[in-house]
């Protein structure tokens, strides 16, 4: 015990060097999926650091972790977390495997980090053998710091405010104590591509929950401005920073649509919007478009407008927004915009139908799709 109070003596603090991910969806594929995975998600999460301005450190994975050495790894855990696949990211030390040891390490890591009286636990986990139980590891690392803290610490298994995680794997232990909770999901990219209409925060927020499935989106807008307002929010969550977009204004297509009633010219406008990104999509071999209508207040309205929109249309409409509510605010809060509706007024689903073919909307859609603009979103 020496060698601890030697510590709490000197005033020795550890600062971690390491960031630790964890993922979840990854881990359960066949190992070849597994995988290829795995080496996505490294990429990413090195690209997305390597962006905000963090070295490439080496990286390497063991049973379900991603390692990282990163000098600054409690600044780089928090955006690490930020990558979709991560569950969660945490600051991390790497430790001997002894018991003895695994208590001085956590130690040196709270040195400096204590004000007051603190409720505490540690909760320990093991990947492979070794000569004592997740539980030895507990009650011997939580006994060392209460005798190298006095009157700092008291046990609270039940309601802690402070968690000192322990884990002890094949060559070595890693003990942190801050956690960043990530979105969980699929590595960006690794589910191929969809293209995207962007043209308020629902499409937005749509966009964001399929990139978290692992597809990497192609937006399309009728406004340039939105693809680099929007756009440019959207690009910030990629592992590089860009996204592959498209313009059309969709001139022709107003006018045609310029004497028709209100509530038909608003649901009319929206099928000609989503018309024209099948036919984008079906020009660049993508078999989706995503479309962020969501139910809301005006559920009956939009109901029909979703029938309205499929009617005719070859590419796949994908709308990740239609069925939820608690967590499509939860998406709306991560990206900090408000949610809109698509359509507040309502129409007569016949009379959209029969007015689509009458005034010729494919046609005035495909003719503006002749003058599409290719865009790059960096950020």
């Amino acid at each position: 015990m020496q060698e601890f109070r030697f510590i709490e003596e000197e005033r020795l603090m550890v600062r971690p060097s390491l960031v630790l991910l964890a993922y979840s969806e990854a881990a359960l594929k066949s190992p070849k999926v597994r995988r290829r995975l795995e080496n996505l998600l490294m990429g990413n999460v090195k690209n997305f650091l390597r962006r905000h301005g963090f070295p490439a450190g080496s990286c390497w994975k063991e049973g379900g972790r991603i390692f990282l050495e990163q000098e600054n790894a409690e600044a780089a855990a928090p955006l690490a977390a930020k990558v979709f696949g991560v569950d969660y990211a945490a600051p991390a030390v790497k430790a001997p495997l002894k018991l003895e040891a695994l208590g001085g390490v956590a130690v040196s890591l709270l040195q400096g980090k204590l004000k007051g009286r603190v409720r505490f636990a540690v909760r320990a986990r093991r990947v492979g053998s070794h000569p004592y139980t997740s539980r030895d590891v507990e009650r011997e690392v939580g006994r060392i710091l209460l005798e190298s803290f006095p009157g700092k610490l008291e046990v609270d298994l039940e309601n802690p405010e402070l968690i000192i995680y322990v884990e002890a794997r094949e060559k070595a232990a890693y003990i942190y104590r801050e956690v960043f909770p990530g979105f969980g999901g699929l590595p960006e990219g690794s589910q191929g591509k969809t293209l995207t209409l962007l043209e308020d925060n629902s499409d937005l927020a749509a966009a964001w929950l399929i990139m978290k499935r692992g597809v990497k989106p192609v937006i399309f807008s009728t406004d340039e401005g939105k693809i680099s307002g929007l756009g440019g929010k959207l690009a910030e969550w990629t592992a590089d920073g860009s996204l592959e977009a498209y313009m059309a204004e969709l001139p022709q297509t107003w006018r045609t649509l310029r004497k028709v009633e209100e509530g038909l010219k608003q649901a009319l406008w929206e099928k000609a919007k989503v018309m024209a990104a099948s036919q984008l999509a079906s020009k660049l071999k993508l078999s989706a478009v995503v479309y962020g209508v969501k139910l809301g207040e005006a559920a009956t309205i939009n109901l029909k407008l979703l029938r309205l929109l499929r009617e005719g249309l070859n590419s796949l409409l994908l709308t990740p927004l239609a069925g939820l509510n608690g967590e499509a605010l939860k998406v709306s809060e991560i990206l900090g915009v408000r949610l809109e509706e698509k359509l507040t007024v309502d129409f007569s689903l016949e009379e959209a139908l029969t007015l689509e073919g009458k005034v010729g909307l494919r046609e005035a859609v495909s003719g503006d799709l002749r003058k599409v603009k290719k865009l790059t979103v960096k950020v």
